[in-house]
């Protein structure tokens, strides 16, 4: 936070810089009751093992959310503004079927859909949905009857499958065609002297082929996990108060926090730390925290099932190394899943539910536990910028309290944002058709057909559109209050933003696209009206006529990392210029 203080006897601004650490804690008793009426003499906080003073603590017992009305705006134009003014907590149902097999999420829907019936009072759910990308399916309600009819809608939140998770039939198969290889190997010298040593060239090539196979696979999963907790935490920073992510999934590819990303850096490739930091920032700035569900029920080995494989050729002694092969790495997936789990949990506040029969209780659970919380405030002792992982520690008066809170954070620089994207264009993977509206820059939008086509403006189109076309002019006007400006010595401000527009057809498929990304710069004289009605930027889009477009549009600002998301749903012209 930035408070800045004047003198009036000088003409000498002094400005400081104070980082204010945020916690939430959810406190339960041995029975995971939550315990409410605490004070914030109950509690005392430790940052890597020094004490802190509390600066502010409010309990939270599920307030609704409180809104402001907007005023109407004129015909055809929009805004990202949400309106939320407060609100204790809100539930996000994510279900996950890049990462979980098609079994288990039937599973999974059976039990949500019981949950979503006995929705606590009071609650209000989200639900999203992960496939090849993050895809909100139901905004925020407290209704259950929107709920299930969001959950019921096979082409919302249907089972999907993941082509980059391995089924147990491609697994069995995997299997099969190794112990054949090794069966075949041995087959060519009945008397050989280290059956090991002979096999192990060929067997050794084709386990290397399909363990590389599996980790491009694996890596491809972590990259689009990251880049949906990215977009839903840019979402759900447009809200006050706790995020409670309920993450129903058969695996988590990647670990957040701290020292949990050396610990088990076989889902934390060095290739992603950048995004990894990047995504721990965004959460850690929306309050969120992850309640990881393991999306099946109580385990069995798969060599134990009907279905499972015979390796027909290999010897009982080799079928005996294959079986137990196979079972040690599927120990050794659900062992890592449930560190991830574990891992994700702790370092954000939440909590982990494994192997378990009763996913209808837990989330009942986790949605009455997340409504009860404390906030606390400090200002840490250790004043440094330097990018490290600082851990926190919580402690109660009361030792049999067990406490949840988020275990730390990194010391970035409040002044520069959140960590700056380094992907060519950080915007446009928020573009993406079906995602959630953002707000951390506010900006309203006019869409109006033009007659006046200005020459070489019709965008850089990606798909042609066939047919008759319409001709519309999109003014963006962007709210300098999330922008970071940087003042100039002559008392000019600048700022590095980009905007961008997508028009989808009704099945997702790009029509045309626009946009630019620039200096801003706002000189002294001007700074006053743009504090009143905004910077406006403009860009112009040719789209089919006489049908019905999905208009993605987007804010960036390239200092602060800050963005705006709008998508509107436009009925073009009939007729158009050409």
């Amino acid at each position: 936070q930035t408070a800045p203080t004047s003198n009036s006897q000088a003409p000498v601004t002094f400005q400081s810089n104070v980082r204010v650490v945020l916690l939430d804690i959810i406190v339960t008793d041995s029975n995971g009751t939550p315990v409410t009426g605490l004070t914030q003499n109950d509690f005392r906080v430790f940052e890597d093992d020094t004490p802190q003073n509390i600066a502010s603590f409010n309990e939270h017992n599920g307030a609704p959310i409180t809104t402001a009305d907007l005023p109407p705006l004129p015909p055809n134009v929009y805004t990202n503004y949400t309106g939320v003014k407060t609100a204790d907590s809100i539930n996000v149902l994510l279900m996950d079927s890049l990462n979980t097999q098609m079994p288990d999420q039937q599973y999974v829907h059976q039990q949500t859909l019981r949950y979503l019936k006995t929705l606590p009072t009071g609650a209000r759910v989200a639900i999203f949905t992960l496939s090849s990308r993050l895809r909100m399916v139901q905004e925020f309600t407290s209704d259950s009857s929107r709920l299930l009819a969001a959950l019921n809608d096979p082409a919302l939140s249907g089972p999907r499958h993941s082509p980059l998770l391995k089924s147990q039939p491609e697994s069995q198969a995997d299997d099969a065609t190794v112990g054949m290889a090794t069966a075949n190997q041995m087959s060519l010298n009945p008397n050989p002297i280290n059956i090991a040593q002979e096999a192990a060239v060929p067997v050794n090539a084709l386990k290397a082929s399909i363990a590389a196979k599996d980790a491009a696979m694996t890596e491809a999963r972590v990259a689009i996990t990251l880049s949906a907790f990215q977009q839903l935490a840019r979402y759900l920073s447009a809200y006050p108060g706790r995020k409670n992510v309920i993450w129903v999934s058969g695996s988590f590819p990647l670990v957040l926090f701290g020292d949990s990303a050396s610990s088990n850096p076989s889902v934390a490739p060095r290739m992603y730390m950048n995004d990894i930091l990047r995504t721990a920032d965004l959460c850690t700035a929306a309050q969120i925290a992850i309640y990881p569900v393991t999306a099946e029920g109580l385990m069995i080995h798969s060599v134990y099932q009907a279905d499972a494989s015979v390796i027909g050729e290999v010897r009982p002694s080799m079928m005996g190394q294959n079986n137990a092969a196979q079972m040690s790495a599927e120990l050794q997936s659900v062992s890592s899943t449930r560190q991830t789990a574990e891992s994700l949990a702790k370092s954000t506040g939440g909590q982990a539910f494994f192997n378990s029969n009763g996913i209808t209780d837990i989330l009942t659970r986790v949605t009455n536990q997340g409504m009860h919380y404390y906030t606390l405030t400090y200002s840490p002792t250790n004043t440094k910028i330097d990018n490290r992982y600082r851990h926190t520690r919580v402690e109660s008066t009361n030792p049999k309290y067990v406490l949840s809170y988020r275990r730390g954070y990194y010391a970035t620089d409040s002044k520069t944002g959140l960590r700056a994207a380094d992907a060519q264009d950080p915007l446009l993977p928020l573009m993406g058709f079906g995602l959630p509206d953002i707000a951390q820059l506010i900006y309203t939008l006019s869409v109006t057909p033009s007659s006046a086509k200005p020459s070489g403006s019709s965008g850089n189109a990606v798909g042609n559109p066939k047919g008759p076309t319409t001709h519309y002019t999109l003014d963006f006007a962007v709210s300098l209050n999330q922008i970071k400006l940087d003042v100039q010595p002559d008392g000019s401000r600048h700022a590095q933003l980009e905007v961008k527009a997508v028009a989808y057809d009704d099945a997702g498929k790009p029509l045309n696209m626009t946009g630019q990304r620039g200096l801003l710069n706002i000189t002294p004289e001007g700074f006053q009206e743009a504090r009143e009605s905004g910077v406006h930027f403009q860009e112009e889009l040719d789209l089919p006529s006489n049908t019905d477009v999905h208009l993605r549009t987007g804010v960036y600002d390239l200092n602060s990392g800050n963005a705006g998301t709008l998508g509107v749903r436009v009925r073009t012209q009939a007729t158009g210029p050409n």
